[in-house]
């Protein structure tokens, strides 16, 4: 969106909808505030005035009898009005917070792969912490503020015209340097703002990289380098932050200076002209006067925190205006026979058709697997295998031709359907902080009996080491699995894959983690597993995957060979390269 006169205005107006829930409660919070100002102005109006000309000047003792009342009166009805405003205002803030929070992840659960592919943690981990409090804080705290202040200006200059309506109006002529000021100090902090957004994303993320890869940085010596990007990183944070806080302190002063220059004004017109007021309400005049100073004050100070939550506002709706993942399927299977067709299949990690540098990743993919059996993926490094089997469950969308599952296009496929049918282990397993049984039943924990997880869990040889540890199954497992090796880790993710029961199975170097005697006992387990559905296998050990049903051997995105093990190794081509190429590194080891 094009920074322009209406964008803030559609933004704040977009970000408001957001207090309609609590509105019974925001109502209170102004009702408070209005109350509040009210009191204050009538310090000015029935206060000052008649405790001058009635008590001071009059001696009037019946008045000065009741005077404390009216005093304690006004200001029990200010602090009233104070907590009501306050406490609603801050409730209805923390609970914007709170669903601002809740819509951004939620949203995220939705998204492509292909949005989290080209956004970093730092930045989506600051969206949600960062912005989210910027935006509560100008939904609450400087709405409070504005509704107090422009309240508390609209009864002070009600005061000033009812006891001098001359005075008054002379004072309102600086109103246009005080609107024109406003406008250009709220273009500068917005600008600053979204800079700063920006920078506390880099920040978050660079303290995840250091917190997450705090071995390698010491294995590889990188504590220096990492050091620099510290120091550049949060530098720059801390000069955009101080840009804003130069426009902040600046437009304080400024403002206080165009308030006390009304308020000379008031006094040489005060003075100069012979106006038939009596010193009480001079005094009450110069009260709401110098009232007038702290409002204006305050909606200089609203000003700046509403242009920061406008920012943080555009940055949120950024990431709510993301379209979620394509799901127009309405077929539903109750569970797939597991034949698998790629007809003529062709992937680019770029969607843009007319940029010359996308990356096609896989051309011309052309393949059938019947169900039941298991076809492997070989190749180099960079040929397109693990981008091939995330095409399966439409982690990502092809340019072009179909992939199909049981002869129905996955695109016609409901996704939590299409799903549903197929079990992933991959080489990076992803854990939970949480136990081990609800790890192994993950999606399905308050449908899966203790017993289908422990034989899970046997089958997958996880219950050899969860028998040592000291609550079994229940024993929590840190941020990622920390606390558990590489290999059990992978363990665990097999047992989730067994438990799941899907009839199409995906391994991508399932057993990379795994030491020798381990990695047989998961083959077994596998080999059982792999009888009753369709597996695709990427593997890097050709030696696992021997016994597959047919091999398909990726070069640079493109089929260059496709048959059994046997048929490929007399063909003495690119895959028979392969394996002499492992046999030999094997000799040497």
């Amino acid at each position: 969106m094009s920074e322009n006169l209406s964008s803030p205005l559609h933004t704040y107006a977009r970000l408001f909808k957001s207090v309609k829930n609590y509105k019974s409660f925001f109502a209170f919070a102004i009702l408070g505030v209005i109350l509040a100002s009210a009191a204050e102005a009538a310090i000015s109006k029935f206060v000052v005035p008649p405790l001058f000309d009635k008590g001071v000047i009059g001696k009037s003792l019946e008045f000065l009898k009741f005077a404390p009342l009216y005093i304690l009166t006004t200001f029990l009805m200010r602090g009233t009005g104070d907590f009501l405003g306050k406490y609603f205002m801050a409730y209805v803030g923390r609970n914007i917070v709170k669903d601002h929070r809740i819509a951004m992840l939620k949203h995220m659960l939705y998204l492509p792969v292909a949005f989290f592919d080209k956004s970093t943690i730092g930045e989506l981990v600051s969206k949600v912490n960062y912005d989210a409090e910027q935006v509560a804080t100008a939904l609450s705290d400087s709405v409070l503020e504005l509704f107090k202040g422009i309240s508390t200006v609209i009864f002070l200059l009600a005061v000033m015209f009812s006891i001098s309506w001359q005075i008054t109006i002379t004072v309102l002529t600086i109103t246009p340097i005080i609107s024109l000021y406003f406008k250009a100090v709220s273009k500068r902090i917005r600008r600053y703002s979204r800079t700063v957004q920006c920078s506390m994303g880099e920040v978050t993320n660079i303290a995840h990289e250091i917190i997450g890869a705090h071995k390698v940085i010491r294995a590889f010596q990188g504590i220096a380098y990492e050091s620099e990007k510290i120091k550049k990183i949060i530098g720059n944070n801390c000069k955009q932050e101080v840009k804003i806080a130069l426009v902040m302190a600046c437009s304080e002063p400024i403002m206080q200076f165009i308030g006390a220059f009304a308020l000379a004004l008031l006094i040489y017109v005060a003075t100069a002209r012979n106006l038939n007021i009596s010193p009480g309400e001079c005094i009450g005049l110069f009260v709401a006067m110098f009232g007038l100073i702290r409002p204006i004050k305050q909606v200089t100070q609203v000003n700046n925190i509403l242009q920061r939550g406008i920012a943080a506002a555009d940055s949120i709706h950024k990431l709510l205006d993301e379209p979620i993942e394509n799901d127009h399927g309405e077929y539903y299977f109750e569970r797939a026979k597991g034949r698998i067709i790629f007809k003529q299949v062709e992937f680019a990690y770029s969607r843009d058709d007319e940029d010359e540098n996308k990356q096609v990743a896989l051309k011309n993919i052309s393949f059938t697997i019947e169900p039941g059996e298991t076809i492997a993926l070989v190749g180099s490094s960079g040929g397109g295998k693990s981008t091939l089997i995330s095409l399966l469950p439409r982690f990502y969308e092809i340019r072009q031709g179909s992939i199909l599952i049981d002869n129905i296009n996955i695109k016609d496929i409901s996704l939590v359907s299409l799903r549903e049918q197929i079990a992933i282990v991959t080489q990076h397993v992803v854990l939970f902080n949480d136990t081990i049984a609800n790890n192994i039943a993950y999606g399905r924990v308050e449908k899966t009996s203790r017993e289908d997880i422990e034989k899970a869990a046997t089958a997958a040889y996880v219950m050899e080491f969860v028998a040592k540890l000291p609550n079994g199954l229940d024993s929590m497992i840190g941020q990622d699995g920390v606390m558990l090796s590489g290999g059990q880790r992978q363990r665990l993710a097999i047992a989730r894959a067994i438990l799941k029961n899907a009839p199409i199975l995906i391994l991508d170097e399932a057993t990379s983690a795994l030491d020798t005697e381990s990695e047989r006992y998961i083959q077994e387990a596998l080999a059982n597993i792999m009888r009753h559905c369709t597996t695709l296998v990427v593997a890097h050990r050709l030696s696992t995957i021997e016994n597959a049903d047919k091999i398909l051997v990726l070069e640079q995105g493109e089929i260059v060979e496709f048959g059994t093990h046997k048929e490929l190794m007399d063909n003495n081509s690119r895959y028979a390269s392969l394996q002499q190429s492992q046999f030999k590194e094997l000799i040497k080891e």
